[in-house]
């Protein structure tokens, strides 16, 4: 069996899944969304937004201190839907 001299590590990057409710991700679902008053839909909305952005950039601070260059952003973020 042939083996090869590795000189470059691979680099490894942290998956959008954790364990810790600090980084985890918040979510709505449209049923619930709907349930709710124009208004009350936007300020909730604000809220979940404002909430999701302080969670990522706690991941991007944890993954810049542990010199992590890569960071998987769960794509069911995207599925939020008005």
């Amino acid at each position: 069996m042939k083996t090869q001299n590795l000189t470059h590590v691979p680099e490894l990057g942290l998956v959008c899944i954790t364990a810790s409710q600090e980084v985890r991700f918040r979510a709505l679902t449209r049923k619930r969304l709907l349930q709710l008053t124009l208004p009350e839909q936007e300020q909730t909305l604000r809220t979940l937004y404002t909430e999701n952005l302080k969670r990522l950039n706690k991941a991007v601070e944890f993954c810049t201190s542990e010199n992590i260059h890569l960071y998987r952003l769960s794509s069911a973020l995207s599925k939020i839907s008005v």
